[in-house]
C-alpha cells in the first residue's frame, strides 16, 4: 500500500473497514433496516477521507493521485449529477435522494471520494489481498446470515433468525440476507464469484483453495434460493468472460477447469434439486416467461414509463433518485391494469435507461463513457501484462488474473443492474472495484488518456504522476482543523441515522395505538408515537415519510380528544403542508393534506372557512397519479360544493382518458352532464 505517511495508511484502514461493513451492516432498530445503515456508514467514511487526502496533501506537499486515467469520466458523471440536482423539480430530493434508496448527488460524491481514495492508496501488489478480504470478510458474512435464512426457510422447527421481519412478498420462498432483497442479494452473489475465481488461481496452497470453493458452492446455493434471473444471468455473463481472460491458464490445466466447471454445474444441479419446492418457480418456462403480470413484463412496462419521463425531460432529467416520485404520474394503462394505480416503483429495474430518466441523455453518456474506458482500460491492461508475461519480465505475477477477477466482477456489476434498481452497497462495490481495476491498469503502463487506440495499444510509459503543492502548513494546525471539519460533518450525516431509530419508535407506538382497549390507553400511545415522530423531524427535518405519518398521528389524536380536536388538526395541516412542501409529487400526502384541511374547515368559523387549499392539494393529488380515480372523484365533489360544477366536469372527463372504465367516474361525469330538470311550480 502507498502508506508513505500515516495519513495515507488511515485512508487504507478507512477503505478496508468500508468494503466489510457496507455490504454487511444492517439496523434492525431503525426503520429502514438496510439501505440507511449503509449510507450513513459510506458518507461518513468518504467523509474521514475526504478529510485524510486533504490533511497528507496540505502537511506532506502533495495532492493524492489525480492522473489515473478515469479521471476525466468519473468527475463529468459528478459534475453533471449535481447540474441535473440544481435543475430537478425537487431539488432537496436529488441531493439526499429518496427515503430508503439514497441515490441523490451526496452518495455520488461519496462514491467518486471513495473511487480516488482507492487509486491513491492501494497498489497493484495489494489488490488480492484486498479481493480476499472482500471475499472472505464481506461476502462470507453476508453468505453466514444468508444461511440462516435459508434454514429457517427449510428446515422446520427451531428458528436461527434473531430479527422478527415483517411482511414482504419474498418472504416464503426466498433469501435476501442484508441486502433486504433477493435480488439485490442475488446481484452481490454474481459480483462475488468470479472474485473467488481468480482468487482460486492466485493462491496455490491446497486449503486455500478448498475454502474459496466452499464459499463459492454457498454463495451458488443462496444464488439459486434468490430466484433472481438478473443474477443468474450476471454470474454466468461474468464466468465467461472471467474464462476468455484466462484462456492462456485454461489451455495449461485443462483437466482442473475441466473439473471445476464440472463441479460448479453439479453443485447448482443439486441446488436446483434440493431446493425446488421452495424455490417458488411456477413452471419450467419461467425463466423465459414474459407474460402479463411476471416480473419481466414488469419491466418492460416501466422502461416504456422511464422513456416517457425522459423524453419529457431529456437534458436534465427530473434529477437523480427521482424515479419514485415521478413515476405515477407515468404508468403505462397495461401497468395499472396488472398492478392497479398505486403500485411503487423506486427505479427503472435497468441502470442506463434509469439515468436517462433521472439525469437526461448526457447522465446516460456520463455513465456509460465510465463503463466503457473502464473496459478499455481492461483491455489495455491485459494485453500489456500478458505482453510481459511472454516476455518473462512480469514483476507482480499473477496480475492479469487478479485483473481478469476484478473486470470479471465488474461485468455482473453492470449486467444485474441492467434488470434491476441500483442498491448502495452493490453501487459501492462497483466503484470501489472501478478504483482496484485503475490500480491495476496504471501499474501495467495504461496511459493516462482517453483515446481508445492507445489504451487499448502497448505503450508502456508509467503514468504516475503526482502534483507537488508549494504550501506547507504544520501539520498539527492542519490536524485540528480538519478533525473539527470532518467530525462536525460526520456528525450532521449520522442525523437520519438517529431519526430512523425515533421514526421506528413512533410507528411501534402508533400499531400499539390501533390495538389499544381502552380511549384511555389510546390517546395515551398516540401522544407517545407523536413524541416520537416529532423526535425524528427534528432530527431529519427534510424526510418528507417523516412528517407525513406525524401528520396522520396528530389527525387521529383530533379523533380520540374531540375537545381538542381544533389544537390537532391544526397541527396535522401544517406537518402536511411541510410534508408536500419538500415532496409536492405524493400524491396520497397530497390527498390526505386535503382531508385534513377539510376537517379543520368544519370546526372553524364560517366566516375563516376556505376550501381553496384543499382543492389545490387534491389538484396536485391528481397531477401526481392521474391513474387513481379516487382523486379526481374526490377534487370533483369538492369543486361541485363549491360551486363549481363545469371544472368538477372536466376532471371527471380527464380521469375518464386514464380509467375509461371507473363506474364511479361514469355515474358522476354523467350526474353532472345531465341538464337540470324543469324549476318545480
Amino acid at each position: 500500500m502507498r502508506a508513505q505517511s500515516p495519513w495515507a495508511a488511515a485512508s487504507a484502514a478507512v477503505l478496508l473497514v468500508l468494503l466489510i461493513a457496507i455490504p454487511l451492516a444492517i439496523d434492525w432498530s431503525t426503520f429502514d433496516v438496510f439501505n440507511l445503515t449503509k449510507a450513513t456508514i459510506l458518507v461518513a467514511g468518504a467523509l474521514v477521507l475526504l478529510g485524510l487526502a486533504i490533511v497528507d496533501a496540505l502537511s506532506h506537499g502533495r495532492v493524492p493521485l489525480w492522473a489515473n486515467g478515469m479521471q476525466w469520466p468519473v468527475v463529468a458523471l459528478l459534475a453533471w449529477t449535481a447540474v441535473t440536482t440544481l435543475a430537478a423539480p425537487n431539488v432537496r430530493a436529488a441531493v439526499v435522494g429518496q427515503y430508503k434508496s439514497y441515490d441523490g448527488l451526496v452518495t455520488t460524491a461519496a462514491f467518486t471520494v471513495v473511487f480516488f481514495a482507492v487509486v491513491s492508496t492501494f497498489r497493484a501488489r495489494d489488490v488480492h489481498a484486498i479481493l480476499a478480504l472482500f471475499y472472505f470478510g464481506g461476502g462470507g458474512l453476508v453468505l453466514a446470515y444468508g444461511l440462516v435464512q435459508l434454514h429457517d426457510l427449510r428446515v422446520a422447527g427451531s428458528r436461527w433468525d434473531w430479527v422478527d421481519w415483517g411482511p414482504a412478498t419474498f418472504r416464503s420462498d426466498s433469501i435476501w440476507s442484508t441486502f433486504g432483497n433477493p435480488a439485490h442479494l442475488g446481484g452481490f452473489l454474481a459480483i462475488l464469484l468470479p472474485v473467488g475465481a481468480a482468487l482460486s488461481l492466485v493462491y496455490g496452497r491446497l486449503w486455500v483453495r478448498l475454502l474459496i470453493a466452499l464459499v463459492a458452492a454457498i454463495a451458488v446455493v443462496e444464488l439459486v434460493q434468490t430466484t433472481t434471473r438478473g443474477a443468474w444471468l450476471a454470474a454466468i455473463a461474468s464466468l465467461v468472460a472471467f474464462g476468455a481472460m484466462i484462456v492462456p491458464e485454461l489451455r495449461r490445466t485443462p483437466v482442473r477447469v475441466a473439473a471445476v466447471t464440472a463441479g460448479s454445474v453439479a453443485v447448482a444441479a443439486a441446488a436446483v434439486a434440493a431446493l425446488h419446492s421452495k424455490l417458488g418457480i411456477p413452471g419450467p418456462g419461467w425463466f423465459v416467461d414474459v407474460s402479463t403480470g411476471s416480473s419481466a413484463s414488469q419491466r418492460f412496462q416501466l422502461w416504456h414509463s422511464a422513456l416517457d419521463m425522459a423524453l419529457d425531460r431529456p437534458i436534465f432529467g427530473f434529477g437523480p433518485d427521482s424515479f419514485a416520485a415521478v413515476f405515477p404520474a407515468y404508468q403505462t394503462a397495461r401497468f395499472v391494469a396488472v398492478f392497479g394505480p398505486d403500485q411503487t416503483a423506486n427505479g427503472a429495474h435497468d441502470i442506463f435507461v434509469n439515468y436517462f430518466a433521472t439525469e437526461g441523455f448526457p447522465g446516460m453518456v456520463a455513465f456509460g463513457a465510465v463503463v466503457f474506458f473502464a473496459a478499455l482500460r481492461a483491455a489495455g491492461a491485459w494485453r500489456r501484462l500478458r505482453t510481459f508475461e511472454r516476455r518473462g519480465d512480469v514483476a507482480t505475477p499473477g496480475q492479469r488474473i487478479v485483473l481478469a477477477g476484478v473486470a470479471a466482477a465488474l461485468i455482473a456489476y453492470v449486467v444485474q443492474a441492467l434488470l434491476d434498481v441500483q442498491q448502495i452497497a452493490l453501487s459501492f462495490c462497483f466503484w470501489f472495484l472501478l478504483g482496484l481495476l485503475t490500480v491495476v491498469a496504471l501499474n501495467a503502463g495504461v496511459p493516462d488518456t482517453l483515446s481508445p487506440t492507445r489504451l487499448v495499444g502497448l505503450e508502456t510509459a508509467p503514468v504516475r504522476v503526482a502534483r507537488r503543492l508549494k504550501l506547507r502548513v504544520p501539520p498539527a494546525i492542519v490536524a485540528v482543523a480538519v478533525v473539527v471539519a470532518v467530525g462536525a460533518a460526520v456528525w450532521q450525516s449520522t442525523r437520519p441515522f438517529v431519526a430512523d431509530h425515533d421514526f421506528l419508535a413512533g410507528v411501534r407506538a402508533r400499531r400499539a395505538a390501533s390495538r389499544a382497549t381502552t380511549r384511555a390507553d389510546w390517546r395515551m400511545q398516540l401522544a407517545r408515537a407523536s413524541a416520537e415522530l416529532d423526535s425524528a423531524v427534528e432530527a431529519n427535518p427534510w424526510e418528507p415519510e417523516y412528517l407525513t405519518i406525524a401528520a396522520e398521528v396528530r389527525a387521529d389524536r383530533a379523533i380520540a380528544s374531540p375537545n381538542e380536536a381544533r389544537r390537532f388538526l391544526h397541527e396535522s395541516t401544517r406537518l402536511y403542508r411541510r410534508a408536500v412542501g419538500l415532496e409536492p409529487r405524493d400524491a396520497g400526502a397530497q390527498e390526505a393534506y386535503s382531508h385534513s384541511l377539510l376537517r379543520l374547515t368544519k370546526l372553524e368559523p364560517p366566516a375563516v372557512r376556505d376550501h381553496l387549499a384543499a382543492v389545490e392539494a387534491l389538484r396536485a393529488a391528481v397531477a401526481a397519479n392521474p391513474w387513481q380515480p379516487r382523486y379526481a372523484l374526490e377534487l370533483s365533489s369538492l369543486l361541485v360544493r363549491n360551486g363549481r360544477p363545469q371544472d368538477a366536469l372536466a376532471t371527471l372527463r380527464r380521469a375518464l382518458t386514464y380509467s375509461p372504465g371507473d363506474e364511479q367516474l361514469l355515474r358522476a361525469a354523467t350526474a353532472l352532464a345531465r341538464p337540470p330538470g324543469p324549476a318545480p311550480r
